[in-house]
């Protein structure tokens, strides 16, 4: 089996890759059927999250789903809070972030859509290696929904880790994988 390290480098070559392939006009419309199904029946405070380069582009998608409201991860130290805001900053890490604005505290979001370099069929995540999500969702009860690539599942188990956190479910631009069995459940019916 592949370390974390190695497939890390593959998921990263993979994805720049995607991103040279792909005009960001056909990628920005990738996701907003199978968001729109996933989010028919949820409501309340979603967290979702600003794209890194080679990540999903879900802004059409999060604007096409008017009945739910979103905020936005931002870095408070070793850990993610989640705010509403207007504004974004490129933050330390590279991806925006909001600047001012509320902050939520995680009880009270109803879930949170989670980027990654790869997700397996059970829930497992390979983030980009500073935890961020994993230490800041320890006990999270909201539900956790990982958005990728079609390409980012990997066909194995990813190796985790008893600090790595699972996912709920995993939404690609293709399908929405019940990944727990805890909420092995269809929300979208």
């Amino acid at each position: 089996m592949k370390t974390k390290s190695q497939l890390r480098g593959h998921y990263k070559s993979m994805l720049i890759d995607l991103d040279h392939r792909t005009s960001v006009e056909e990628r920005e419309l990738l996701f907003v059927d199978t968001l729109k199904l996933f989010f028919k029946n949820q409501r309340g405070l979603w967290a979702a999250f600003q794209p890194m380069k080679t990540e999903p582009l879900l802004l059409k998608a999060l604007q096409s789903i008017s009945h739910i409201q979103f905020c936005f991860p931002r870095i408070a130290g070793n850990v993610l809070e989640f705010v509403k805001a207007e504004k974004f900053q490129i933050s330390a890490l590279g991806f925006l972030e909001p600047v001012g604005g509320k902050v939520f505290r995680l009880q009270d979001l109803q879930g949170l859509l989670i980027p990654g370099l790869a997700f397996d069929r059970n829930g497992h995540r390979l983030g980009r290696g500073k935890a961020f999500y994993d230490k800041t969702l320890i006990g999270c009860q909201a539900i956790k929904a990982a958005v990728c690539y079609h390409q980012q599942l990997h066909q194995e188990n990813l190796p985790a880790e008893d600090h790595d956190v699972r996912m709920d479910f995993v939404i690609t631009e293709k399908e929405i994988i019940p990944a727990s069995q805890e909420r092995n459940s269809t929300p979208w019916k």
